[in-house]
């Protein structure tokens, strides 16, 4: 796996955003302080409720006090661990930064892991959070899949976890929360998991944009992790239906795999073999589309092959889906995808599992992973991160907090996270 050995843990403290950053957002407070003073001197507060960025209700009507969000509350700091598979993969960078973004708001510290590369790293992970203070626990990723949960519930810290295939089994643990489950673009569900949808995606789209001869990188599926065999799985069956759909593609699932990790031996090798063969379609199973559009530029190669896999946004992305060579971009929004997290912990420290875990024993949040296939849609999300915002702001999530609004339930909880549909954010 792409990383250094496992021998140290990152922690990041709060206040670890950029000057850069931190001058914008005190530019956008005194902004927004002067529009309420306006507002005020005009007679608004007569039962308006407040509006958040992505145009859902902040729940203030229901507030229960004046609680600043300065950093203070809740008044003891919640340290969290979070478990990342590889430091250097973008969307993981993105969800960190989100995080101290919220730490400037709310008093929570983090501490992240190196890139975890084996169960032990992981089990290594979390019994450094447990000795350093943590409360709870973000899996963004997992290697011993129930080990870890019951490792971090037995420590006594709450566990949030991406893998929803353990849910029944510790629904009755009071530190399993539960965490996010993928829903279709435009938040429809499906019947198999998020990561068997995320493959299936990356294979239809490079059918639809007229591949004829594809490959997919599978990352950690030859290793047994299961979030890469479902991802595989998803897309065998992707290729499946395109071909049902009259749509002419070729894939050989014992010839036209590239098995595990850049920066490998066999990981160069295959490379090698791909690029001088004759593919016009490369589909990575994590964010590693980069690693190719170098040798495929060097191969003369880059108006015939097309690529499709997990990323973030940014100008070379933006750039490659401009040109037509991206074909899809699998973007885990930051702020929905992890960023529900931090709710769920928060009211759990603070007392208050039901709204995260209701009557189930666990939250099961729909969230949309968005597919990104046009250039329209790229600009149109990537806008708002840009200018420094994001699609849930500290703001927003004052309406999740009884302490904030009165009227705050996992219902609510649920349909604001699952209503940020591509759709919804780019019409």
């Amino acid at each position: 796996m792409i990383g250094t050995c496992y021998d140290k843990v990152i922690t990041k403290y709060k206040g670890g955003i950029t000057m850069e950053k931190r001058m914008r957002r005190i530019a956008m407070l005194m902004a927004a302080m002067m529009a309420a003073g306006l507002l005020a001197g005009c007679g608004a507060g007569q039962g308006d409720s407040a509006q958040s960025t992505s145009g859902n209700q902040t729940g203030q009507e229901g507030s229960t006090g004046e609680i600043p969000l300065d950093g203070t509350w809740p008044a003891e700091t919640i340290k969290i661990g979070v478990e990342v598979y590889d430091t250097t993969e973008q969307s993981c960078i993105a969800y960190q930064e989100y995080f101290d973004y919220l730490s400037e708001y709310y008093n929570l510290e983090f501490m992240v892991s190196e890139s975890i590369q084996s169960p032990e790293d992981e089990l290594d992970f979390a019994g450094a959070c447990q000795s350093a203070g943590c409360v709870a626990y973000i899996g963004g990723y997992n290697a011993s899949m129930d080990t870890i949960v019951q490792t971090v519930t037995d420590y006594g810290m709450y566990y949030w976890g991406a893998e929803r295939g353990l849910d029944e089994q510790f629904a009755d643990n009071e530190y399993y929360l539960g965490g996010f489950r993928a829903l279709g673009s435009d938040g429809t569900e499906t019947g198999e998991g998020g990561d068997y949808l995320l493959g299936y995606e990356l294979a239809y789209s490079l059918a639809e944009q007229g591949c004829k001869h594809v490959v997919y990188c599978n990352g950690g599926a030859g290793f047994g992790i299961p979030m890469f065999v479902d991802r595989q799985n998803g897309f065998f069956a992707g290729i499946e239906a395109a071909k049902a759909a009259g749509m002419e593609i070729q894939f050989d699932p014992e010839k036209d795999i590239v098995d595990g990790w850049p920066g490998t031996d066999t990981f160069t090798a295959a490379q090698s073999t791909v690029l001088s063969a004759d593919y016009d379609g490369i589909a990575c199973s994590f964010s590693g589309m980069e690693i190719w559009v170098q040798p495929i530029a060097d191969q003369g190669k880059s108006d015939t092959v097309k690529l499709a896999g997990v990323g973030s946004l940014s100008d070379a992305t933006g750039a490659l889906i401009e040109s037509g060579q991206i074909a899809s971009l699998i973007y885990e929004c930051e702020e929905i995808v992890f960023g529900n997290a931090i709710p769920m912990i928060i009211n759990a420290v603070n007392g208050h599992g039901d709204l995260v875990k209701g009557q189930e024993g666990y939250c099961d949040l729909g969230v949309a992973r968005w597919n990104i296939k046009t250039y329209e849609e790229f600009a149109s999300v990537n806008e708002k991160h840009e200018a420094g915002e994001y699609y849930v702001t500290a703001e927003d999530m004052k309406q999740f907090f009884p302490e904030f609004n009165k009227d705050a339930s996992k219902e609510s909880f649920l349909s604001f996270y699952s209503g940020l549909t591509l759709e919804h954010v780019t019409k």
